[in-house]
């Protein structure tokens, strides 16, 4: 509300968010278009993108929105994308650099794995793999280290192994 006063006096646009940008988008829209006749509730089931309002995200979903209204100072802007650049490039690497059967590190990862590497994978599919974490694969020698900031890492693995879930739900939207 406090934001949207100052935008009005700035005589720019309010802004509402949509309900696959923020859980308190969800709640409005519920409030405008169905009403209650009982104290609202906002639970995370009523909301058809939860994969996407995840907590873990939020900072990617809405600092750009926040920078654009002029929430968002020089600092926190140059933070925020020298995190998304670090994802990115950390996703790159994983999708490009491949592991092979005779590879040194194979002996130290089949140890993780329920079926040993048989075949080339890139390290983007090893990590998709549900007995495989980001960090433990970096742990490996040859195939680390990886991120440095603990967000970013956990990012990358979130990411990787809820790609087919995200896509089918960013294609709903």
């Amino acid at each position: 509300a406090g934001m949207n006063a100052a935008l009005q006096v700035q005589g720019r646009e309010c802004w509402t968010p949509r309900r696959d940008e923020a859980y308190v988008g969800v709640l409005i829209d519920d409030l405008a278009t169905m009403g209650t006749q009982e104290p609202y509730r906002m639970f995370t089931s009523r909301a058809e993108y939860r994969l996407l309002l995840r907590e873990d995200n939020a900072d990617l979903r809405l600092t750009a929105k926040g920078r654009e209204l002029g929430l968002v100072d020089d600092v926190r802007w140059a933070a925020f994308n020298t995190k998304v650049e670090a994802i990115e490039t950390e996703r790159q690497r994983l999708r490009s650099q491949w592991i092979h059967p005779g590879h040194a590190a194979v002996e130290a990862l089949n140890l993780k794995l329920k079926n040993p590497v048989s075949r080339e994978h890139s390290l983007e599919e090893l990590v998709r793999r549900p007995e495989v974490t980001y960090a433990e694969l970096m742990k490996i020698s040859d195939l680390g280290p990886g991120l440095e900031d603990p967000q970013a890492a956990e990012q990358v693995e979130i990411q990787i192994k809820y790609a087919g879930y995200i896509e089918r739900q960013k294609d709903e939207i």
